[in-house]
């Protein structure tokens, strides 16, 4: 991929808005058309608003919030398929977009069609993509359908084929709107492969999820949109923490938000308040309080509940995440019988949890304790501290990924080789 001269800014996004008229029948439309009169037949509809940002080259932006908040209006602005009421938008460079089902597609052409209607909208010569294509095909795994019309694709089809074109065009800016949700398992994580790769390459991404992790471990900055609105830019782990806070808060209407001091890095802690928790804290086997983790050796965590208000179905436990965000592993007290007894206003519940710490990779973790009413699956958030305490994990050697799993027996043996291979 050649690099691109000129501002380390690929996209500026600057005071755009995007407002649809909304008319109450087809009716209503006509009469806007011919009546000559001020009234208005339609109400106006802001689907973003005021919404300013800029993606450094090289980058990966990630754009979360609820369904129906503008993300994937803002995408189709930025790709240039739509044009904003306001503001404008700038782009360096070759954009390819992956955006909903089908999109820059003709349903009446061949795949293999297809891939050359894209890539000259891209402005690839033929000579390009054909060179190209033998990466697409095989990437796709589509070989046995690329001469049939994509119209007869099933959904994951059309982002196999969608996406090959997408990665493989050699774009320098790529956006992506949440279209890998649609294939399967295994092509998934192929993708998340190939995006890995155009990161290292030095494409610019930018794309729509839910999937937090992904927002975590892949962007370098993230954005919040909320009805239209910036809600929150900055670094991804911050925004996902104040954004699963927000949506938690939706779910239950009691719920506060609140900053609060911690060793963590800006900590956040929410809850509806019928329990408050008091001091989280890291043991070792001596029951002395520490901040360093060995692997293999035991620990404990001690959680503590104060109960401002009855509590029908109390849970106790905690997360542990990496510096990106990612949960490496969480316990609660469910996994040690199916339901607590209620608590009472005015008692404290305890919860200690003892286990070997595990040969996870040598970085700083944090720990966020939580206290819930009611079931795994459907639960109410009574206090929640993000971040609450900061430990350092040490292995008893390096740990190549995440972590290495314990106990394998490894045989190795060396024999002749058949003749056939000599």
């Amino acid at each position: 991929m050649a690099s691109l001269p000129g501002p380390a800014k690929v996209i500026e996004v600057a005071d755009l808005g995007m407002r649809y008229r909304i008319y109450r029948a087809p009716i209503d439309r006509l009469k806007q058309i011919i009546v000559r009169t001020r009234r208005t037949y339609y109400r106006e509809h802001w689907a973003l608003r005021d919404i300013s940002f800029q993606v450094e080259r090289g980058t990966t932006f990630g754009i979360i919030g609820p369904n129906g908040c503008g993300k994937s209006t803002l995408l189709k602005i930025v790709a240039g398929l739509l044009t904003p009421t306001t503001g404008r938008v700038s782009r360096v460079g070759r954009v390819a977009a992956l955006l909903e089902l089908g999109a820059g597609f003709n349903p009446e052409y061949s795949g293999r069609d297809n891939v050359f209607l894209n890539g000259a909208i891209l402005g690839l010569t033929r000579a390009e993509i054909r060179r190209l294509y033998p990466e697409i095909v095989e990437f796709s795994q589509l070989e046995a359908y690329m001469d049939q019309p994509v119209k007869t694709y099933s959904s994951g089809m059309f982002v196999r084929l969608a996406f090959s074109i997408a990665a493989h065009l050699e774009p320098e800016v790529l956006i992506i709107d949440e279209a890998l949700a649609v294939g399967d398992a295994v092509f998934q994580h192929r993708c998340i492969r190939k995006l890995h790769e155009l990161q290292h390459r030095g494409a610019t991404i930018l794309f729509v999820t839910h999937d937090m992790n992904s927002v975590s471990s892949m962007c370098n900055r993230a954005l919040w949109l909320d009805r239209g609105r910036v809600r929150l830019i900055g670094a991804p782990d911050q925004v996902v923490k104040h954004y699963l806070a927000w949506a938690y808060s939706q779910q239950d209407r009691e719920l506060k938000m609140e900053s609060t001091v911690s060793t963590g890095p800006a900590a956040l802690r929410y809850g509806n308040g019928k329990a408050t928790l008091l001091d989280s804290q890291l043991f070792d086997a001596n029951g002395e309080a520490t901040r360093i983790a060995h692997a293999g050796k035991v620990y404990s965590v001690r959680l503590q509940a104060a109960c401002r208000a009855d509590v029908a179905a109390p849970i106790l436990g905690f997360q542990i995440r990496d510096h990106y965000g990612r949960e490496i592993f969480s316990i609660n007290t469910l996994q040690a019988r199916d339901r607590q007894p209620p608590a009472r206003a005015g008692q404290t519940i305890t919860a200690d949890f003892r286990f070997l710490w595990p040969e996870i990779a040598e970085e700083v973790y944090s720990l966020s304790p939580a206290a819930a009413d009611g079931t795994q699956e459907a639960h109410q958030v009574l206090d929640w501290i993000d971040s609450a305490i900061l430990i350092q994990a040490v292995p008893r050697s390096r740990v190549l990924g995440v972590f290495r799993v314990p106990d394998v027996d490894i045989q190795v043996r060396t024999e002749a080789a058949p003749a056939h291979a000599r």
